[in-house]
């Protein structure tokens, strides 16, 4: 059951987040925006890293895994395009920015979800 309570903390922390990006967004370039919502998540997910690996003896055990890093890379660098195309889709009040916001983490999902698999394919 804990499942579930951490789903919609996560949900709501993810539209808390979108709402004041929006925010910002008003008062920064969308450049800015990105770099404030990946530049302060940092310590958090620093801290979040030496929370779960207390033995870092499973990093290079992690890291020999074959395309790790570039998976890894990959989903980092469509994570900050999506999330530049989101905060600039903010600066236009319409009912396409509503849509996408709304599901804009199942929409990352799954255009992760097939760029994995057609890599794998290869």
């Amino acid at each position: 059951m804990n499942w579930i309570i951490i789903t919609i903390c996560g949900a709501f922390f993810q539209n808390l987040r979108s709402s004041l990006q929006k925010k910002l967004n008003k008062n920064l370039s969308t450049v800015a925006s990105t770099y404030v919502r990946f530049a302060f998540a940092l310590p958090f997910a620093t801290l979040l890293f030496f929370f779960n690996f207390h033995n870092l003896e499973i990093i290079p055990t992690i890291l020999n895994q074959s395309n790790f890093l570039y998976y890894t890379i990959l989903g980092s660098v469509f994570q900050i395009i999506f999330t530049f195309v989101l905060l600039h889709l903010f600066k236009f009040s319409n009912f396409v920015t509503m849509i996408y916001a709304s599901n804009a983490s199942s929409s990352f999902a799954y255009v992760y979800l097939a760029l994995l698999v057609s890599f794998k394919k290869q």
